[in-house]
């Protein structure tokens, strides 16, 4: 089995970086995370810390269109 392995160390982006970027995409589009009809993709997914902070914020935004499996 061959192992892919860049000539170049990878580097991740800081959270605090990813948070910033993450703000500014709502900025510009401020129902994008209560909007159940929204898809997103990482398509140079890495380390998924774009994936995992969009995850948070559709918790949160949709919250009031999610079923709650403990009252439900």
């Amino acid at each position: 089995m061959t192992t892919f392995r860049p000539n170049k160390p990878i580097k991740f982006l800081p959270q605090k970086v990813v948070k910033l970027m993450i703000d500014k995409l709502e900025a510009e589009d401020p129902n994008i995370f209560t909007d159940p009809h929204k898809t997103f993709a990482d398509l140079y997914v890495k380390s998924g810390l774009y994936l995992t902070e969009i995850v948070k914020r559709l918790y949160v935004g949709l919250a009031d269109k999610m079923p709650d499996p403990m009252h439900g």
